[in-house]
């Protein structure tokens, strides 16, 4: 079962990966630009991000509900993270 899982998991990221790849290629072939931030950039983009959730959770419980939610989502979702390298 986990293999079979793993493999349709794969099949399904090579599927996007694929179609993501070809909708940058109509991007750029368009004229748009291809820009990554750096690392740093994008790890003060998360904090950022978090505190701004953080302040308004602190002033709305349905929105700190909404927001544990999606953080308990990521925290399980992390180790599949190591499935995007394949």
């Amino acid at each position: 079962m986990e293999i079979a899982g793993l493999a349709t998991y794969a099949h399904y990221k090579q599927f996007t990966f694929y179609e993501n790849a070809r909708a940058l290629e109509r991007q750029l072939a368009a004229g748009a630009q291809l820009i990554r931030l750096p690392d740093e950039d994008l790890a003060l983009l998360q904090a950022t991000a978090m505190e701004v959730l953080e302040e308004y959770a602190a002033e709305c419980a349905f929105f700190a509900r909404v927001l544990q939610s999606q953080l308990d989502f990521m925290e399980l979702m992390a180790p599949m993270k190591a499935l995007d390298d394949f």
